[in-house]
């Protein structure tokens, strides 16, 4: 989160994690997030990553705020509409 709100392509992604002489799929990137989302997220935190559409993948700008919000009033579990 050091870097919140700097845009990081696939490829730069690619580069900073595998290396330059990685063989690596950039949708492989898109793998990757989408795990580390999870993990980030379990207990329906606040998702810190966004996903700038043609750029790459960033950290909000406001996703310590966020989270820390989301800490002080503890995990809230999700109601399905129509249930009770």
């Amino acid at each position: 989160m050091t870097y919140q709100g700097v845009v990081f392509s696939r490829e730069q992604l690619v580069a900073i994690l595998w290396g330059t002489s990685a063989d690596i799929v950039e949708r492989t990137v898109d793998q990757k997030i989408a795990r580390l989302r999870r993990v980030l997220t379990l207990g329906h935190a606040p998702d810190p990553i966004c996903c700038v559409r043609g750029k790459g993948y960033k950290f909000s700008e406001t996703a310590e705020e966020e989270y820390a919000r989301w800490l002080q009033h503890g995990p809230v579990k999700l109601r399905l509409s129509g249930s009770s």
